[in-house]
Formats: structure tokens, C-alpha cells, sequence
């Protein structure tokens, strides 16, 4: 079977991961009680760092020797290290091991101490500054200045906000679009002017200045009720750990955590290791990559690979991106609480995810968490096949599964998907697929499960013949929560002469249904690309107007009584009408600190809508938790809004390149910010939030030239602008 070989069925029999490499022949021990200038690298005579390690790593792999680098506990601040191997090294397996679990730490920072540093009479501490990062964006990332630093300033281990000393606008590249040559990197931004630290920090900020004119420093305001004398200052200076040039196989990572580097979402630069051209049997477990600028990790043309037991979080775009791979195990892994340097550039929906997959083919995902991030939870984007997802956990994401652009088969099994922002499962334009035994509840607005088919006519697009298929919904339960969204909507956009458009549809068996409302929780669009909203019975006899039968065999409808839902316990209570006995779904209790670290997390990156739920949901969690989070609560409550917003106001949308639009607009003063909707001949494409402080946005297409349609909806606590705003741009 060939790797972009379309699969009828899902089959797992062909997924295997890595395999087990052999106990290397020889150990190359680093760190620990090192007593010579240079090691042996023999436990009496250990390697000084993991580079000299590594480097006599490479004299047994040249041989075709298997070798295992093992690493003391301690903190290395590395950077920069290159395997470059060739002949017999290509296979001879490499394991680099820490000595345990959460003890070796490989950091891209590096500590400032107290003594380095100068105070003025604002308050304000400074330090020289000898780096010169300077900002990198391609064409359809945000060009908000923040999201493009690469520096982190961490205080007692904890993360600082960033704020711009230095100014800069981007420049159009009237050229930007995916024709451009290979490797084309569009950075346009120019010099506007600096602004001085004590009007611009506010406490637990830090700017950077790289120019000499402006006196290449680093500034901090520190938290009220810190000091520099007893405090530890770490700022990001290294860019990534260890590149990996040409191929290299058989290579084992374990008990290592990277954190701290100052990558960027250059293609070159994102994650702390860099995959070169092809890499078979590649084997990660229990390793965290942690607080990283931009990706924690980026795999590339990697085959065979899993990846067993890790965690990528509190990265500033993705945790973990994979391009190009296939027979790939993903099990116990956790993306949470990621893309916050993303969101502050204004963007939430696109570009970024706690892991975003592409064009992979043969992977299974189990056992794992996507929670809390600013963007997609999980995101399996253009020309994925033969995907299983199965026993995984996805909230308080913008959409928590978002599945797009693939002819598949994919096959999703008890997943519990619950208090996303915009939708707990999402597919668009997207062939077989199958949702089964799973738990979807509460999203915050739009619809818990959303399928959308249309004709995209962009070069992604035509890389892949979509067939018509149907997508099947089997024994699954969907239910409104406080929020009382839509619970299914189907829509078709494909032309009514397109061949097989009555086949890209909808099938469902033994779902069952609530909603406090029984009117109108399920949509689809008729011939006349109409939105017809009806009720569980509508859906299930069948839709008027459209070229097919519809169906929803076996349906049912009914409150299900979770024990605390608001606190992640799913387990059923013990007066639920729904019967768990014939149910194979997964009725389970999450950790429910989940809940505060994810709104703690969202505080700090200034997200205004957070974890809020319903009034209930704050006194239970006020008498269940500590005055600290008992405090933080009910002063979000008292904050509430007592009017819900209007609509933004003057808004202006005009072509600023053939592929750029600007939009600016005036915020309703009862708004917490705005959301605005894309859509392309009809059909939403993407969605950006923004806080009430941004009033202007610049989005860029890939080869779409037809004029977009924009929505622009206001928000506070309370809810929604009732009316929207359209916008067609100008020309």
C-alpha cells in the first residue's frame, strides 16, 4: 500500500509507530559530577555538556555502532547543536536519554543575575541587550508586532508579558501567495519609532530595544511586591536545540523537557529540534516541551514514529506540528494552553493549534488531552488519511476537533469534547468520516457539531479528488449546557448539478439528543443554498426540499444528569434518565484543576472570555475551592455586564493587495471585543476573536479572489450583538 493510497475503510492494522530498538552497544555518559576539564564521557568521567557528548556520539554511530547519550539531572542551557549524519550513522540507532522523568532540562534561556541589572527612579530595571531577533511573519500570519518577538522573560520560572519598545508597520508584498518560489519569505516591516519603557511597561512587563540608537536593553517592570535582589530572571536568547541535517533514523528521545527557546514560525526556526529530509523509526516518550516561543515541536518527513507520554504546553503558536509523516502513534500526549503569542498578533482560528497535523497519512491518537488553547485544540489540516482518534479529551478550545480538507477515512471513538468557544467538532470539506460512542456538551456559540461541504478553489484544494461520501454519526451524545447552543448542523454548499452532491450527507443512528429548547436545534441547507432550521423530528423524517432522504435512525431525546459537568465530572448521576447500561460512552471524571489552570491561563494572555459558566457553576466553585480561587470568581461575576452589546460600529473593509484586506471598525463601549466571521461564496471559512483594545485587522488569503463576506458580532458576558454587521470590501 502506498502512503497517499485512498483507503475505503479506516485500518489500523497497518499502524504500528516505532519499533523498539536494541539496547545500544555503548553509553556516552553528560553531567553529573564532572571533575575533569574534558570527559571520557565514562560514568567515572563524564562529558561536560551534552554537545561534547554528542559529539562523541557521532564517532560510534559512523561506525554503525548503536549508542545511548545519558544525561545526569541538572539544567543545560544548550543551543545550537547539528547531527549531521551520513553512511553507516544514517541507521545505527541514537538514544538521548535524561536520567529521569521531569529531572533534565534543556533550556533556550539564559539567567540574568541580580547584579547585572540597573534601576532608575521609575521603577524600571534594564539590562544590555546583544541580540538581534527581529520579526519574522509570512504573508497569512497577523502582522500585530507583539506576536512576531521572539524573546520570553520568565520570573521565578514564571512567564512575563511582553510589550513593544520598538515599532514597526508591515509592509505589503503585493506578491504574497502560495505561487511564490520555494522558499520565499515575505518580512516587510519598517522602523516607526521607539517608545520609552516607563509609558509603556505596566507591572510584570518586559519590552526589548535592539537598536543602538534606542540603547540595545531589555526593561522590566516587575510585579508589585517583587525584588531583583531575590529574584531569578531568565530571558530566551537561544533559537533551538539540536538540528537534525539530511536523514537520520532509528533516533529515541526520553525523560528530556525543552523549554524556553526563542523560535519563531519561520518554516526554518519553529520547533526546539529541526527534522531534516526523511527520518524513519523515531521514537519520543515522557519528554515535555515546554513555554517555547513559537511550536514546541515541528516533525517533518518522519515515518514510523510515536510519540508516547508528552507534553507541549504554554507554547506561543503550536504545541506540536506534524508535516508529511505517516505510520504515526500518538498515546498519553497533552497540547493545552498553547498559542497565546499567536492570539495576541488577533488571531485565534487560523494557522495554529495545540497540534495541527497535515498531510499525514496512518496515525492514531488515543489517550490524550487538548485543552485550553487560544486556537484549535486539534487540528487535522489538508490530506490526512487513515486517522483514528480514540479515548481522547478536547475542551475549552476554540473549536476542539477540526477536521479539514481530506478525502480521510478518519474514525473518531469515544471522544469527549466539551465547553469549546465556537464548536466542539467541526469538518470542512472533508470525505469519510465516522464519529461514534462520543460526548460532545456546551460550547460557548455556533453549534456543538458542524459539517460543511463547498468547493474550494485554491491550490490546496486541487492536490485531491474529494468523492462523495457520507459522513456517519453512530451512538453519540450531544447536549446543551448552560449556554443553550445549536446541537447539529449540516451544510451543503456543492452546486445542485454536482456530481454526487446527494452523497455528501449526513447519517446518524442511535445519537441521542437534548436541548432545554426542543425547537430548532438542527439545521442544513436546501437546493437553494437556503438555511432551514427545524427540530428532532424534522430531522429525522427527512428534509424538504433536497434531492435525497435524510436520516436519523433511532434516535433519542432527553436530559442527562452529569454529577458536575462545570467541574469536568461526566459521570452520570444517580437519577440520569439516560441509560448508561446499553451505553458505550464515556461517562468519565477529568481533573478538575483543568478548569482553573485553563482560566488562570487565559487571564494571563488576555483572553476576556475565559472558562465562565453559569452562575450556578461560580457558588459551587466557590465552596469547593480556595479563597484565592473563591476571590478571583465572584469578582468575575461581579464585573458582568448588565446590557448585552450592539454591533460594531464604522466599520471599513478595502483591498490593500490583491490578496490583503483591511478592516477597522469602533467598538461598542459594552463590548468585551468582537468576533469576526469570514465567509466565502456562503460558507463561514474561519473565524478571528479580538479584545476591546484592537480596532483594526488585516487578513490575507491563499489564491481565494473572489470578494469575501465578513461578520462582525460584539460580545460581552452577557452575550451576543443581536444584529451583524456584512462587510464586502472595496476594491
Amino acid at each position: 500500500m502506498t502512503k497517499h493510497e485512498l483507503l475505503d475503510e479506516v485500518d489500523e492494522t497497518i499502524i504500528t509507530g516505532a519499533h523498539t530498538n536494541d539496547f545500544p552497544r555503548c553509553t556516552v555518559h553528560v553531567g553529573g559530577k564532572v571533575t575533569f576539564l574534558r570527559g571520557k564521557g565514562t560514568v567515572e568521567s563524564p562529558c561536560r555538556s551534552i554537545k561534547e557528548g554528542l559529539s562523541k556520539a557521532t564517532r560510534f554511530l559512523a561506525k554503525g555502532i548503536s549508542v545511548r547519550i545519558l544525561i545526569a539531572a541538572g539544567v543545560y542551557r544548550e543551543h545550537g547543536l547539528e547531527l549531521r549524519a551520513t553512511g553507516r550513522a544514517i541507521d545505527a540507532p541514537l538514544t538521548i536519554e535524561g536520567a529521569a522523568s521531569g529531572q533534565v532540562v534543556i533550556s533556550g534561556s539564559d539567567w540574568f543575575p541580580a547584579r547585572e541589572w540597573k534601576q532608575n527612579k521609575s521603577g524600571i530595571i534594564t539590562h544590555s541587550w546583544r541580540h538581534t531577533f527581529g520579526n519574522f511573519a509570512y504573508f497569512w500570519e497577523g502582522h500585530t508586532i507583539v506576536s512576531h518577538r521572539m524573546e520570553q522573560v520568565f520570573l521565578d520560572g514564571k512567564p512575563l508579558r511582553q510589550k513593544i519598545l520598538e515599532n514597526y508597520t508591515y509592509s505589503v508584498n503585493t506578491h504574497d501567495n502560495l505561487s511564490e518560489p520555494k522558499g520565499f519569505k515575505p518580512n516587510g516591516w519598517s522602523y516607526s519609532g521607539y517608545s520609552l519603557p516607563s509609558a509603556v511597561l505596566e507591572y510584570g512587563t518586559f519590552g526589548v530595544a535592539e537598536k543602538f540608537r534606542n540603547g540595545r536593553k531589555i526593561a522590566l517592570r516587575l510585579p508589585e511586591g517583587t525584588n531583583v535582589e531575590t529574584s531569578v530572571i531568565e530571558a530566551s536568547v537561544h533559537q533551538s536545540f539540536l538540528k537534525l541535517t539530511g536523514r537520520k533514523n532509528n533516533l529515541t528521545l526520553q525523560n528530556l523537557e525543552f523549554k524556553h527557546f526563542a523560535n519563531s514560525t519561520d518554516c526554518d526556526n519553529t520547533g526546539t529540534i529541526t527534522f531534516g529530509v526523511s527520518h524513519e523509526n523515531v521514537l519520543i516518550e515522557n519528554c515535555g516541551f515546554i513555554h517555547n516561543n513559537a511550536y514546541g515541536l515541528h516533525l517533518n518527513n518522519v515515518h514510523e514514529l510515536t510519540i508516547k507520554n508528552c507534553r507541549f504546553n504554554y507554547n506561543g503558536a503550536s504545541g506540536m506540528g506534524m508535516n508529511n509523516c505517516s505510520n504515526v502513534i500518538l498515546d498519553g500526549i497533552e497540547t493545552n494552553f498553547n498559542c497565546w503569542k499567536v492570539f495576541w498578533g488577533g488571531q485565534t482560528d487560523w494557522y495554529s493549534a495545540g497540534a495541527k497535523i497535515h498531510e499525514t497519512d496512518n496515525l492514531v491518537c488515543q489517550n490524550s488531552r487538548f485543552i485550553g488553547n487560544t486556537c484549535p485544540g486539534l487540528w487535522f489540516d489538508i490530506h490526512c488519511k487513515n486517522i483514528v482518534i480514540r479515548d481522547c479529551f478536547a475542551a475549552f478550545n476554540t473549536r476542539n476537533i477540526f477536521v479539514e480538507l481530506s478525502a480521510g477515512p478518519y474514525l473518531i471513538d469515544r471522544l469527549v469534547s466539551v465547553f469549546a468557544k465556537h464548536y466542539c467538532f467541526y469538518t470542512s470539506v472533508v470525505g469519510r468520516m465516522k464519529l461514534q460512542n462520543s460526548l460532545l456538551y456546551n460550547n460557548g456559540y455556533g453549534t456543538l457539531a458542524e459539517i460543511i461541504w463547498f468547493e474550494r478553489d485554491d491550490e490546496h484544494a486541487k492536490r485531491e479528488n474529494l468523492t462523495p461520501v457520507y459522513h456517519r454519526f453512530v451512538n453519540n451524545l450531544l447536549v446543551s449546557g448552560a449556554y443553550q447552543t445549536r446541537l447539529l448542523g449540516d451544510r451543503n454548499f456543492l452546486s445542485a448539478n454536482r456530481d454526487g452532491r446527494a452523497r455528501f450527507n449526513y447519517q446518524g443512528k442511535g445519537n441521542h439528543f437534548y436541548h432545554p429548547s426542543a425547537l430548532r436545534n438542527f439545521y442544513y441547507l436546501n437546493t437553494q443554498r437556503k438555511l432551514v432550521e427545524c427540530t428532532l423530528d424534522d430531522w429525522c423524517h427527512g428534509k424538504k426540499d433536497y434531492d435525497t432522504a435524510y436520516a436519523e435512525q433511532d434516535a433519542g431525546w432527553g436530559p442527562v444528569n452529569f454529577l458536575n459537568p462545570d467541574l469536568l465530572d461526566f459521570r452520570l448521576a444517580p437519577k440520569s434518565q439516560f441509560d448508561k447500561e446499553s451505553s458505550t460512552i464515556p461517562f468519565i471524571r477529568f481533573d478538575s484543576d483543568l478548569v482553573q489552570e485553563t482560566g488562570d491561563f487565559f487571564a494571563w494572555c488576555g483572553w476576556d472570555q475565559s472558562t465562565k459558566t453559569s452562575t450556578k457553576t461560580s457558588t459551587k466553585t466557590s465552596t469547593k475551592t480556595s479563597t484565592k480561587t473563591s476571590t478571583k470568581t465572584s469578582t468575575k461575576t461581579s464585573e458582568k455586564a448588565s446590557w448585552q452589546p450592539g454591533p460594531p460600529q464604522h466599520i471599513q473593509a478595502r483591498f490593500i493587495a490583491p490578496t490583503l484586506v483591511r478592516i477597522q471598525w469602533e467598538n461598542d463601549p459594552l463590548a468585551d471585543g468582537v468576533v469576526l466571521d469570514n465567509e466565502w461564496d456562503g460558507v463561514y471559512v474561519w473565524r478571528n476573536e479580538f479584545g476591546k483594545k484592537v480596532a483594526e485587522y488585516t487578513l490575507s488569503f491563499c489564491n481565494i479572489h473572489n470578494p469575501q463576506k465578513y461578520k462582525m458580532y460584539s460580545y460581552n458576558d452577557l452575550g451576543f450583538s443581536e444584529l451583524s454587521a456584512e462587510i464586502l470590501p472595496e476594491r
